[in-house]
């Protein structure tokens, strides 16, 4: 039992690495790895991007990564501080025009959110993974990113909330992403509610979802590893 629910739990904390939703032609899709990846990049180069975007010379998108990357490199020196204002101030930059680039934009959101995170400023964090779940579910609700973005926002909320209000929000979650036909991220809500019934003392409940889990058609593989190849 103690090795299903380590299961469980370990996939939750895993990269949601190849869920990104395949971009219309016609819209700007979600930001690709490549895109904001650092390598050997000076922090004044970054910056000096930055400040570009800030004179107005990027589009949203271009801003965006421009940002993360810098705020990446900050943060990898161990400047948290530096990191976080610089996506707070392209946060504020891209409000207007956030409808324009959503899945950018969402990305910009992430990356506070994490920075955060780190910081050990939760209820920034939490106002970061909100204001991105609200943009996702604005403009694609069913897509894989607002439904990992939904998800990452009610694993954020469990220390805040009851546990009942958290797991029955997985629930509709799972049954969201089973209608879009995204059975992976369905099974991550379970596995997420799973956890949050044992965590609340309904463990028989906790073992009878996992093996519903355990016996649905999902490859028995992804249940022991995120794996983009079972994307």
């Amino acid at each position: 039992m103690t090795r299903r629910l380590f299961a469980a739990t370990a996939l939750l904390l895993l990269s949601s690495a190849g869920l990104a939703q395949t971009p219309d032609p016609l819209k700007p899709g979600p930001l690709q790895r490549d895109e904001i990846v650092v390598v050997g990049a000076k922090l004044a180069d970054l910056k000096a991007d930055v400040e570009r975007c800030i004179a107005g010379g990027c589009t949203v998108r271009e801003d965006v990564i421009a940002t993360v990357r810098y705020a990446e490199a900050e943060f990898r020196e161990g400047n948290y501080n530096n990191a976080r204002a610089a996506l707070a101030r392209a946060v504020s930059r891209t409000k207007e025009q956030a409808d324009s680039d959503p899945f950018a934009v969402a990305e910009l959101h992430t990356a506070r959110a994490t920075v955060a995170w780190h910081f050990g400023d939760q209820r920034e964090a939490l106002r970061a993974t909100g204001a991105q779940t609200r943009l996702l579910d604005r403009h694609a609700p069913q897509s894989p990113n607002a439904l990992m973005a939904r998800m990452r926002l009610i694993q954020a909320q469990y220390q805040f909330d009851a546990p009942s209000v958290n797991i029955r929000e997985l629930k509709n979650l799972s049954g969201r992403a089973t209608e879009a036909n995204l059975p992976l991220i369905a099974m991550r809500a379970d596995l997420g509610r799973a956890a949050m019934l044992y965590r609340a003392n309904q463990r028989v409940q906790a073992m009878k979802l996992l093996d519903a889990i355990q016996a649905s058609e999902v490859p028995q593989s992804c249940l022991v590893s995120w794996a983009r190849r079972c994307v």
